[in-house]
């Protein structure tokens, strides 16, 4: 944004001309939507516009604030940002028409992405066959949980976005620079090849080429394969229907099949095998992408108009979530055009498929006109890279990534420069119309009044968070010395000032005010939080009970079950609720609460399991409660045994085992605790029967052959036990053990 200001500013000084590319009305319109819906509104207004939007403020900040005016956005923080970041895109997409009207600036554009495409397919390339777990070998370990990562990307579906927009520029430039022969020879043709002039570039942009669609393939991005695919037969026909020699298909087909040549030397079996995860082993399809959609179409149908802001379907999507994902927060929707509907609505979406309509249909009026080999393939390598970007977006969201948002504008400009050209001996430039002089002084100032409050907010941001660092010298509060809490809320303070949109800061501050017993000022602090974002459960639930402590009760439930309705795949929270329910005699609502946190998060059941055991409840009260879910069952049978009710978890054990064994994952938990039930009893064969009815279930589970093969010897049967760890063996052969307690019993046999 700052080098498009002052490469205006310049322009201006030396009154050159400043040309204004297609789309510029709908991409300005589009900015001042996302701005406005930060700004706050009153009460009626808002629900005149998004009556949902309303209601969930009613439920929440209304609650201690009642009229308080409010934005449409639930977290006007996140929608300035993707403001900002929208206007760098639009700012980058007009400077880059200002530098492409020059000819020779354009010429240079394909072997500039040649050498930067190539380079970065090689070094992904490389990482993949030599990986060390580590960012380009020696910057960082790779974040937790980025077991998909390639080249730089953390994701290889973005590494392929990318790569997918640079590949089809890259390859239509291939094909125009293909030497012209004038000879019938094999052997004079190779001669004129490398004697031409273009050989050396058309060998550079082919190779680059190679190397690009090679290192999409081997990124395991299934919507990058895909997409690259459907660039490569949109680019052969424009090319073939546009372009000025229609054979180029035949050297298409060529680079298609170099391509996959080159994927099957470096090895099609991992990318076989991340086509096979598509599916269950039951036939289903095993992506979560399309719960997301699913639960997506309920915000929709909920904010049909204007959206819920953009950047909050973070804040959003927990409301409706049907899906349960291991704690792990779902911050995009994994399809571009379902989460611009969540966060734009109908006015957003309509306003960005304008400008791309905008763009590309004044582009393909003037490309009509043109017959410079370079502007036509320009043009159709930048119309298939569109092309493929959004299909991807289907499958993911790419464009959401800083790197490949600021590409995918670039292309634009690139499309628009590319069909605007004039030849070289026309006076003109380019065919692109000059911005008036009123126009351009208002665009000059928007731009610096944009910079200027991407200035503030980015800045402040920083030094917030550098105060934010006393933080985290502080240990646990209760234990921190009451001088050390006023130096870090004195930082806070400050912190906030430079970084107002925040929720986060006012949050901690709370917190730092609860601990010198300021209750007024955290209950201030917590209502600010609140407003800035009013998703959050654990805010609502903090500030409920702290209106709880100031005689609100019935404010303090609303904001506690608020928390759990805007949250409604977090078990904390629901555990906080129910506690909450239990200390005000609200039995049967409490233990309703904790049956849904064990099927939202089973893998804590014994939490929950100990919470109910707080509030006194008794072991047929709490089987009452339990989800038919099979951790939720195991973990109800190690309860029982805990408190001596051996039987009891004995049938807990067992009818767990239909809970297990039924649906997508199978479990052997319940044979494995029946089976240590049993042989910690001293009762042998009933544990070699619990592991038998795990084979009979898991025939070719390693570890059920091994233990009955240990059952077996201790019971004395050495030539089933020789039997079971013979078959352990084929199904697993690395357990060295096993090895050598077959070699003595068979010894000993002889």
């Amino acid at each position: 944004m700052a080098a498009l200001w002052l490469s205006l500013r310049e322009a201006r000084r030396k009154e050159l001309p400043v040309y204004s590319p297609p789309g510029m009305l709908p991409l300005a319109l589009f900015l001042a939507y996302v701005f406005c819906q930060a700004i706050p509104l009153p009460p009626l207004l808002l629900h005149l516009l998004s009556p949902h939007t309303w209601k969930l403020y009613s439920e929440t900040v209304w609650v201690v604030r009642p009229g308080v005016w409010m934005p449409v956005s639930l977290a006007p923080r996140a929608t300035l940002a993707e403001f900002l970041r929208v206007a760098g895109y639009g700012a980058f997409f007009l400077l880059t028409v200002q530098l492409l009207v020059d000819r020779k600036t354009l010429k240079k554009i394909p072997v500039f992405l040649a050498l930067f495409g190539g380079g970065f397919a090689f070094v992904g390339i490389l990482q993949f066959l030599l990986p060390n777990d580590r960012i380009l070998w020696i910057v960082r370990d790779w974040p937790a949980r980025t077991s998909h990562h390639f080249g730089t990307y953390v994701n290889g579906n973005h590494y392929a976005g990318l790569m997918e927009m640079i590949l089809p520029v890259v390859l239509a430039m291939f094909l125009s620079a293909q030497p012209e022969y004038s000879y019938h020879s094999l052997r004079e043709k190779i001669a004129e090849f490398f004697n031409h002039p273009r050989a050396n570039t058309h060998i550079l942009l082919g190779f680059s080429a190679i190397l690009i669609s090679t290192s999409i393939f081997l990124s395991l991005s299934r919507g990058g394969i895909f997409s690259i695919l459907i660039a490569l037969l949109a680019l052969g026909f424009l090319a073939m229907k546009h372009g000025k020699d229609r054979k180029k298909g035949r050297q298409l087909v060529l680079f298609m099949v170099a391509m996959l040549l080159a994927v099957g030397f470096l090895g099609w079996g991992p990318i076989f095998d991340r086509f096979e995860g598509i599916r269950t082993s039951g036939g289903e399809i095993a992506d979560q992408r399309l719960d997301y959609w699913e639960d997506s179409r309920d915000v929709i149908q909920d904010f049909p108009l204007f959206g819920t802001g953009f950047g909050t379907f973070a804040h959003i999507y927990p409301r409706y979530q049907s899906v349960y994902t291991h704690g792990l927060m779902v911050d995009h929707a994994h399809n571009d055009y379902i989460e611009l509907l969540v966060e734009g609505g109908i006015a957003g979406t309509g306003l960005v498929v304008w400008f791309l309509f905008a763009v590309v249909s004044a582009s393909y009026r003037k490309f009509s006109k043109r017959r410079n080999r370079t502007s036509i393939y320009l043009f159709l390598g930048g119309l298939a890279g569109l092309l493929s970007i959004l299909f991807h977006s289907v499958t993911d969201f790419n464009l959401h990534i800083g790197a490949n948002g600021l590409y995918f504008f670039f292309l634009l400009g690139l499309v628009a420069s590319a069909a605007a050209s004039r030849s070289p001996k026309s006076r003109r430039k380019t065919n692109l119309s000059v911005m008036l002089a009123r126009r351009l002084s208002r665009t000059f100032v928007l731009l610096g009044v944009t910079a200027l409050i991407g200035g503030v907010f980015y800045g402040g941001a920083a030094l917030s968070a550098v105060c934010m660092r006393s933080f985290d010298r502080l240990d646990s509060l209760s234990q921190t010395e009451p001088k050390n809490i006023t130096a870090a809320l004195e930082q806070g303070k400050l912190a906030r000032n430079l970084d107002p949109l925040s929720p986060q800061v006012p949050f901690i501050l709370a917190d730092l005010s609860l601990a010198v017993e300021d209750r007024a000022q955290a209950l201030e602090y917590l209502t600010a939080a609140l407003r800035l974002d009013p998703t959050n459960g654990e805010v609502a639930q903090k500030l409920g009970l702290l209106l709880e402590l100031w005689g609100e009760e019935e404010k303090g439930k609303r904001l506690l079950w608020s928390g759990v309705e805007n949250n409604a795949s977090n078990p904390e929270l629901r555990k906080v609720y129910a506690s909450w329910l239990f200390s005000h005699g609200h039995w049967e609502e409490g233990l309703g609460q904790v049956r849904t946190a064990m099927t939202w998060d089973p893998r804590r059941s014994r939490d929950y399991l100990t919470l109910l055991a707080l509030y006194g409840f008794d072991a047929e009260s709490i089987d009452s409660a339990l989800p038919p879910l099979c951790q939720a069952q195991i973990a109800f049978g190690d309860y029982l045994l805990d408190l001596g009710f051996d039987s009891r978890g004995e049938r807990t054990y067992r009818r767990a085992i239909p809970f297990c064994t039924e649906g997508e994952s199978p479990s052997t938990a319940p044979f494995w605790h029946l089976k240590k039930f049993y042989f910690d009893r001293g009762r042998t064969e009933e544990a070699l029967q619990a592991i038998q009815q795990g084979i009979e279930l898991f025939p070719r589970d390693p570890g059920f052959r091994r233990e009955a093969g240990f059952l077996y010897e201790r019971l004395g049967v050495t030539y089933r036990a020789i039997e079971e760890y013979r078959k352990s063996l084929l199904l697993d052969p690395g357990k060295g053990w096993v090895r050598k307690r077959l070699e003595i019993l068979t010894e000993g046999g002889g």
